[in-house]
């Protein structure tokens, strides 16, 4: 598996994300001085981060960055030789994957004692609604919406 090429700023927005699970763009902004609109592009990019759409208290979208095992692999690596990288050609293209991305296989439906995921038919409840996998938003039954 080749390792990607990882400018200084790429690597400090990966250190930063490594930090903090689940942050905003605006925290890498804040602690990066500037957008770190890019980097996180290119780190999205070489499966170094995932990006997550979610919501915020007042119901407005943002998206949510968390390094990947990937990512943390990297930071191991580079603090272990105390070197950059080694060099490696740039994938272009932002949905352009290869062989060696990241396939998610932690996140697939887990059997590993019966009924360990017997949990996750049922909704979520997020104040008066029920939350489904599907998408579905009702009303909580026996609550009265007054």
């Amino acid at each position: 598996m080749s390792a990607p090429v990882l400018t200084p700023r790429e690597v400090a927005v990966l250190r930063t994300a490594s930090k903090a699970d689940f942050s905003e763009s605006q925290t890498f902004a804040r602690e990066h001085s500037g957008s770190a609109v890019r980097e996180l592009r290119v780190l999205c990019r070489h499966s170094l981060l995932y990006l997550s759409e979610a919501r915020r208290a007042d119901g407005k979208p943002t998206d949510l960055y968390s390094i990947t095992r990937a990512g943390r692999r990297v930071l191991e690596q580079l603090d272990a030789e105390g070197m950059p990288l080694p060099v490696a050609e740039r994938r272009t293209g932002i949905y352009e994957r290869s062989a060696d991305s990241y396939a998610g296989e932690e996140l697939e439906p887990y059997e590993g004692r019966p009924g360990a995921m017997d949990a996750f038919v049922h909704p979520s409840r997020m104040g008066d609604r029920l939350h489904y996998r599907d998408g579905r938003v009702v009303p909580f039954p026996g609550k009265s919406s007054t």
